[in-house]
C-alpha cells in the first residue's frame, strides 16, 4: 500500500476513535517506514497530529521513533516525540532529548521556543507532582522550569504562574511577577491569535483582574480555532498550577467556564468532584459573561453535580472502596411498586449474597461523598434482588435510611440514537477513590440489548457506576471494560470499549423477579 494510503488509514481510525484499529494501522505504517525509509514530512505530521488529537501518545511515540530511525529529522517530528515522552511520564528521557533538539535548531527557527516550552513543561509537571520530594529538590525543579519559560513572550506567562505558585507554596525567594504579567497582557491583547486570548486571561488572573479574565476566556472559547485539545491544556494550567478552584468564587468561575467549553466541544476531562456549592457561589458572575447558550451548558454541568449526590462508594469499614452504587426510585424499575421507596443499584460482583468475591450486605458500607454536610455512610438493610455477573451483573438493595438532600437518579426510557454525536457519561469512584466524572473520549460505540459499549474512561472501582445520556438520565449500569472487547451483533473482531448493562433490561428482570 502506498504511503499516502497508509497514513490516511491511520487518520481514519483516529477519527473513528477505533484505538485497536489505529494500533494495527500504525504497525503497518511502521513496517513501511522500516522497509522503504521514505515518508515526507507532510505525511509524517498528518499521522502524528491525528494521534495527538486523541491523546494516543502510546501510539505516537513508536511511530515517531520509527520516523527518527529512518532519519526523518523534521524539527516538528522530533518535538512531537519529546511531547509523547512527557505525556507518558518519561520525563527523565524527555528532558535531554528536547535539550538536544534546542541545541540542534537553527537560530532562525521561529518554532524554537516551543521546545523550551516543552522542557519547561517537563520540569513544571515534576514540580506539580513532586509532593513527596525534599523542599530543595522541588525548588530546583521550579527554577529550571522558570528558566525555560523565560525564553519567549508567550511562555513567560508560565513563569508568572510558577512564581505565583511558589509564593502560595511558601518557597522563599519568590515574589509575584506582576510587572511581567502586565507586559504579557499588553502583547497578548494586541494579538489576534486564539492562544493569546488564553494568555491574556492568565495574565489577568495574575493581576487579580477577574472580570477581565472571564471576558478573555469567553473570547477564547468563542474562537473557532480553539479546539478541545487547546481547552484541555488551558484547563490543566488553571487547575494544576494556578489551583483556581481553591481561590474563591472568581477562580471557580473560570474553571467551570472552561469545563463547560470542553464539554461543548465533545472533549472533556476527568473531573474530581470538589463540592456542588462551588458552582453555586460562582453563578452570578457566570451569568454576566456567558449568555444564554453557554448558561445552558453550565446548567447541564450543574445537573451532573446534582446527580453525583446520589452516587456512593461501596466498601468495608475503614477500607478502600471496592465499587460504586447509586440511588433510583423503585417505581422507575417497577411501575407497580407502591410508595416512593428508594433502591441502591450496583453490580452483583460488587454486592451479592452469592458471588464469592463480592461484599456481603452485613459488611457493606455505603458512603455518599457529595452531600451538603460532607460524606455520610449508610448500611445495607437488605438485598432485594440480584442477577449473576455472567447475566445482568446487577444487585438491587435497600439502605437502612434515606440520605438527606439527595434526589434519586431518573431513568431514561430509551438509549440514544447511535451516531457520531452520541455520548455517554459516567460518575463513580475509580480506584476506590474520590467521586469523579468521566466525560472524556466518551462516545457511544454500539449496543445490543442488554449490552451497551462506550468509551468513557473508567478504572477498577468504577464497577456499579451509573452511565448517563446527554440529559443526565440513567441508561446503563457500568460493569466491565477491555482493550479487546468482543464486538456486538455477531461482528468479528474486538475493539477497546467499556461495557454497561442497559437499565431497561435490568428493570424488566426486576419486575419479573420472584416475590
Amino acid at each position: 500500500m502506498p504511503a499516502p494510503e497508509l497514513v490516511q488509514a491511520v487518520v481514519d481510525a483516529a477519527v473513528r476513535y477505533a484505538r485497536d484499529l489505529a494500533g494495527e494501522r500504525v504497525g503497518a505504517l511502521i513496517d513501511f517506514i522500516r522497509r522503504e525509509e521514505t515518508l515526507s514530512e507532510e505525511l509524517a505530521l498528518k499521522a502524528l497530529y491525528a494521534l495527538r488529537a486523541n491523546r494516543w501518545f502510546e501510539l505516537l511515540q513508536p511511530l515517531a521513533d520509527a520516523m527518527l530511525q529512518a532519519e526523518q529529522q523534521s524539527y516538528t517530528v522530533r518535538k512531537l516525540y519529546g511531547q509523547a515522552l512527557i505525556e507518558q511520564g518519561a520525563i527523565s528521557a524527555a528532558i535531554p532529548f528536547l535539550e538536544k533538539l534546542i541545541a540542534d535548531c537553527p537560530d532562525d527557527l521561529p518554532d524554537d521556543t516551543d521546545s523550551h516550552g516543552l522542557v519547561g513543561r517537563a520540569y513544571k509537571q515534576s514540580y506539580v507532582n513532586g509532593h513527596g520530594l525534599s523542599p530543595a529538590r522541588r525548588e530546583r525543579l521550579l527554577r529550571r522550569a522558570i528558566e525555560q519559560y523565560d525564553s519567549g513572550t508567550w511562555h513567560s506567562i508560565n513563569a508568572v504562574a510558577l512564581r505565583a505558585r511558589a509564593v502560595r507554596d511558601g518557597i522563599a525567594g519568590f515574589s509575584p511577577a506582576l510587572e511581567l504579567a502586565g507586559e504579557v497582557l499588553a502583547k497578548a491583547a494586541a494579538s489576534g491569535d486564539h492562544w493569546s486570548y488564553a494568555t491574556a486571561a492568565e495574565a489577568c488572573v495574575a493581576l487579580g483582574r477577574w472580570k477581565e479574565a472571564l471576558e478573555w476566556i469567553d473570547r477564547y472559547l468563542e474562537d473557532p480555532r480553539t479546539d478541545a485539545f487547546s481547552v484541555g491544556s488551558t484547563l490543566r494550567q488553571f487547575t494544576e498550577v494556578w489551583q483556581l478552584s481553591t481561590l474563591g468564587p472568581e477562580g471557580a468561575a473560570i474553571v467551570e467556564v472552561l469545563r463547560a467549553g470542553l464539554l461543548r466541544r465533545g472533549g472533556g476531562a476527568r473531573i474530581d468532584h470538589t463540592g456542588a456549592d462551588e458552582s453555586c457561589e460562582a453563578d452570578s458572575m457566570l451569568q454576566l459573561v456567558l449568555g444564554a447558550e453557554r448558561y445552558k451548558t453550565l446548567e447541564w454541568y450543574r445537573t451532573g453535580l446534582d446527580r453525583s449526590r446520589a452516587v456512593a462508594r461501596l466498601g468495608r469499614e475503614k477500607a478502600k472502596g471496592l465499587g460504586t452504587g447509586f440511588l433510583v426510585l423503585e417505581r422507575d424499575l417497577d411501575p407497580a411498586a407502591a410508595g416512593d421507596a428508594w433502591l441502591l443499584v450496583t453490580n452483583a460482583h460488587v454486592l451479592s449474597p452469592e458471588f464469592r468475591n463480592a461484599l456481603r450486605a452485613d459488611k457493606a458500607v455505603v458512603t455518599f461523598e457529595a452531600l451538603d454536610g460532607g460524606a455520610q455512610s449508610y448500611k445495607v438493610e437488605e438485598i432485594v434482588w440480584s442477577s449473576p455477573p455472567d447475566r445482568l451483573d446487577a444487585t438491587v438493595a435497600r439502605l437502612d435510611r434515606k440520605p438527606d438532600g439527595v434526589t434519586p437518579i431518573p431513568v431514561a426510557t430509551a438509549l440514544p440514537e447511535r451516531d457520531e454525536n452520541a455520548r455517554l457519561y459516567v460518575i463513580g469512584h475509580p480506584l476506590g477513590g474520590t467521586l469523579s466524572f468521566s466525560i472524556d473520549d466518551n462516545l457511544l460505540i454500539d449496543y445490543e440489548d442488554p449490552r451497551v459499549h462506550y468509551r468513557s474512561p473508567t478504572d477498577p472501582g468504577s464497577s456499579g457506576s451509573p452511565v448517563f445520556d446527554c440529559d443526565w438520565s440513567l441508561v446503563a449500569l457500568h460493569h466491565a471494560g477491555s482493550r479487546t472487547m468482543t464486538r456486538l451483533h455477531g461482528e468479528a473482531g474486538t475493539y477497546e470499549a467499556n461495557e454497561g448493562l442497559y437499565i431497561g433490561a435490568i428493570a424488566k428482570a426486576y419486575r419479573e423477579r420472584p416475590h
